[in-house]
């Protein structure tokens, strides 16, 4: 009895003990609004955008003057590349478009100059046509760079040129071509516009590459309506059954040559080559029925023109040739790039 009567004692003390360390509870206030802490370091600000070191002024204004169409796609990638380049520069670019017309574009080259801008980008289809315009501009204190097209082979006052080199292009798609050619086989080089210095300097070197492997090469007029190139094109595959490879120098007739090819069903005949990626040129070397385009990067030339001449009014810079590149596109490579070519970068 006394054992049990000590344990209920030892059993209350520690009960004693217990409830002094354990606080009464009390009602919980809602936390109040958190207050600045007078010893802590401010928090950090997000970092402001730095200001540009060359400061372009406000009211800077570029023209280019192309011989594109609007509804060409290729042109539309080089004018998306214009119009991102404006706005992170913080400059106001237009773009004409002669539709393939040299009088027009020389007319339009006029009109742009008489607008006073602070720069122009020109692409220089004709040696010759642009280049009294060109001289007026300067003597007007209007640069002018060239984009896309150049005159590479006689005189000329354009301070630079942004774009492919034409023969070399040329010559880097015929060089692919080879493998699937040999001595004895025939091509057509459809053109556009023949004359114009893109298609004279790229069916150089398309028929540079193919004499190397013994293969005769004829051009086609196939026009810039894509109705009547179309006409053109198919009219010339069927009529020509000993052709090999239609090898294109622009985008319009590399596209067409691949829809035509498909539908006279001609794939396992004629082979396709060209440059630039239209809407149905990627599912055509995806099929296998066009084997390889340049990629010129139309993009980057649209850019680099506006950023250029964006540039030379805060800082005087001398304008500079850029290559946009000889790249090739083929089935190795067409999924990596046929997304952007729908967002109108490549």
């Amino acid at each position: 009895m006394k054992l049990k009567l000590k344990l209920f004692a030892l059993i209350a003390v520690a009960a004693m003990l217990l409830t002094a360390c354990i606080p009464v509870a009390t009602p919980v206030a809602a936390p109040a609004a958190p207050q600045a802490c007078p010893t802590c370091a401010p928090a950090a600000a997000a970092p402001a955008k730095p200001a540009m070191a060359c400061a372009i002024p406000d009211g800077v204004k570029v023209v280019l003057v192309s011989h594109g169409s609007a509804g060409d796609p290729y042109h539309s990638v080089v004018k998306q590349g214009m119009e991102d380049a404006a706005a992170q520069y913080g400059v106001s670019a237009q773009m004409l478009m002669s539709e393939g017309d040299n009088a027009k574009q020389v007319s339009m080259l006029e009109q742009a100059i008489n607008g006073k801008p602070n720069g122009i980008g020109l692409s220089i289809v004709d040696p010759e046509a642009f280049d009294a315009a060109i001289q007026k501009s300067l003597d007007a204190g209007i640069p002018v760079i060239a984009f896309n097209n150049d005159d590479a082979n006689t005189p000329n006052a354009r301070l630079a040129y942004i774009g492919a080199s034409e023969e070399k292009v040329g010559y880097v798609l015929g060089k692919y071509m080879q493998q699937f050619l040999k001595s004895g086989d025939t091509c057509v080089i459809p053109e556009e516009v023949p004359g114009m210095s893109y298609a004279v300097n790229r069916s150089a070197g398309i028929k540079k590459a193919m004499e190397e492997i013994g293969v005769t090469c004829e051009e086609l007029d196939a026009g810039y309506e894509r109705a009547e190139t179309t006409n053109r094109i198919d009219a010339y595959l069927r009529g020509h059954p000993e052709v090999d490879a239609s090898i294109n120098v622009g985008g319009i007739t590399t596209e067409i040559s691949g829809m035509v090819v498909e539908e006279a069903k001609l794939k396992d005949k004629v082979v396709v080559g060209g440059f630039d990626l239209l809407p149905n040129t990627g599912p055509a070397i995806k099929s296998g029925i066009t084997k390889a385009v340049i990629d010129q990067q139309p993009y980057l030339q649209g850019y680099y023109t506006v950023a250029q001449l964006a540039l030379m009014q805060c800082g005087g810079f001398a304008a500079f040739d850029i290559d946009t590149g000889r790249g090739i596109v083929d089935a190795s490579n067409i999924d990596e790039v046929i997304g952007l070519a729908a967002k109108r970068i490549r």
